[in-house]
């Protein structure tokens, strides 16, 4: 037996393991709690974590009359029972982050060297802003940004040095001097994909050789601790930087860009979503549907039929919504 040198329930939450105890009556004179635990009858223990996907939820401790209870086989069904109450926990926080009309709205910052942003940024010299073009895909995590138009020579360059960033493309040159679409994909997992499976969402990220501040909201009652949990897993350095709370307005709208996003496939958001940052759909337009099709890699008529699949799924969704009304 591997005897814990503290209660199971506090070894667990600081070591996010499970802790198993099949003697409490060992070890009487070193460990206080043990007594406690004899006293009312409590011959061995098992506490099981509650995490799901990084985020750490709290501790659930099962205590048996006899010793050596928790076998190898009970050890594993009650493993998969805490492994389902964590999710189940996480299920919850993301509709009470789609149903709840207020909000908080963090943001911090992370000098961490070792970021894959701060690197691109760091090697290619520029300032990269990313705004909510987020997208989990089979292949990685799409990722649509804003990057100073003199900057996309020694972006694209950086983008190939840099380990975790598996393609690099330009959707839309700046023809003015301002910011130029480009578009990443990243090598899974990503931070916006640990956040959002939590209730958070992503709003911002503004990275320069420097620094990197992310902007997120965590709707209300999610607890901000989970944020902090998973980004300071994530990075080495991380302050934050203000912390507000607001009500939320456009509670309705993310309801229905929800239920569209949720009929399509990472294919036909991806082709939507590259075609619309492109100026496709501009008058006049600023790429051809040629030109979008060769961005995303694939033919003219695989655009076309990728976009009239979304229209359709679109406008079936916006006009039977009218229709139940």
């Amino acid at each position: 037996e591997d005897i814990p040198h503290e209660e199971p329930t506090a070894q667990a939450a600081e070591t996010h393991q499970p802790t198993v105890v099949s003697n409490v009556a060992s070890e009487l004179q070193v460990e206080a709690w043990r007594s406690e635990a004899l006293a009312h009858g409590f011959r061995s223990a098992l506490s099981l974590p509650l995490i799901h996907e990084e985020a750490f939820y709290g501790v659930v401790t099962m205590y048996a009359s006899q010793q050596e209870a928790f076998d190898e086989t009970s050890q594993a069904v009650l493993g998969e029972l805490s492994e389902t109450i964590a999710a189940a926990i996480t299920s919850a926080k993301q509709r009470d982050a789609l149903l709840s009309d207020t909000a908080t709205e963090l943001e911090y910052k992370t000098t961490d060297k070792e970021s894959i942003l701060l690197q691109l940024a760091r090697v290619a010299d520029c300032t990269i802003c990313f705004d909510e073009g987020l997208q989990q895909t089979s292949q990685g995590i799409s990722a649509i940004a804003k990057v100073e138009h003199s900057s996309l020579d020694a972006l694209r360059e950086a983008a190939t040095s840099v380990v975790g960033i598996e393609d690099f493309r330009v959707i839309s040159k700046s023809t003015n001097g301002g910011d130029s679409i480009v578009q990443f994909r990243f090598s899974d997992p990503f931070i916006a994909t640990k956040l959002v499976d939590h209730g958070a969402i992503l709003r911002e990220i503004s990275v320069n050789p420097e620094a990197m501040r992310l902007k997120i909201e965590v709707p209300n009652p999610t607890a901000t601790r989970t944020v902090n949990n998973i980004l300071t897993q994530e990075f080495q350095d991380m302050t934050l930087l203000t912390q507000r709370n607001r009500q939320r307005t456009n509670n309705i709208n993310d309801m229905t860009r929800s239920q569209i996003f949720n009929q399509l496939t990472d294919r036909q958001l991806e082709a939507v979503r590259t075609a619309y940052q492109s100026g496709y759909f501009e008058t006049p337009r600023e790429n051809s549907g040629s030109e979008v099709a060769e961005i995303l890699g694939v033919s003219p008529s695989a655009f076309s039929q990728l976009n009239r699949t979304v229209q359709r799924k679109v406008f079936s969704r916006m006009f039977e919504a009218e229709s139940e009304r």
